[in-house]
């Protein structure tokens, strides 16, 4: 396979899972919603806001397996590519830690929505994995022109 395949191969499975981690956490942000609203806290500013069962057992599933992944990339001192050391010293720039993505992979396993505070853990992840897609997309772009 040539460099740009290569590529491009990387950056179109990359796009996907950045979508789908999107969908996901927008999802969960959904549910957090619905559950303030339950409380009466903010039903007027979320009036047609609807999640289904489905769409957060399945948000919460891929959610769970990202960040089983970026466990093992935060735990690990050998990295697979070099896109997975890239994100990886990206993680640790941010001090994110392997206890913290441990606790929000635990607390998608219960039936109660996330805090914000693990909601924006995960948005600061989809953020550095988006930051990734876009020096790869850039490499691709780079590597047409030569």
């Amino acid at each position: 396979m040539s460099d740009i395949s290569l590529l491009s191969s990387r950056y179109q499975r990359l796009s996907e899972l950045t979508q789908q981690i999107n969908r996901s956490i927008l999802t969960l942000k959904k549910q957090r919603a619905l559950a303030m609203n339950a409380m009466n806290i903010t039903a007027q500013l979320y009036p047609a806001v609807v999640v289904t069962l489905e769409e957060v057992t399945e948000a919460k599933a891929l959610l769970s397996r990202f960040l089983e992944g970026v466990e093992q990339l935060l735990r690990s001192s050998e990295t697979a590519s070099l896109l997975e050391q890239d994100y990886s010293h990206r993680l640790k720039e941010r001090v994110v830690t392997d206890d913290q993505v441990l606790e929000v992979r635990q607390s998608l396993m219960s039936a109660s929505p996330l805090n914000e505070r693990q909601l924006n853990l995960l948005d600061l992840l989809l953020y550095l994995l988006d930051d990734e897609r876009t020096n790869l997309f850039h490499q691709l772009r780079t590597s047409r022109r030569g």
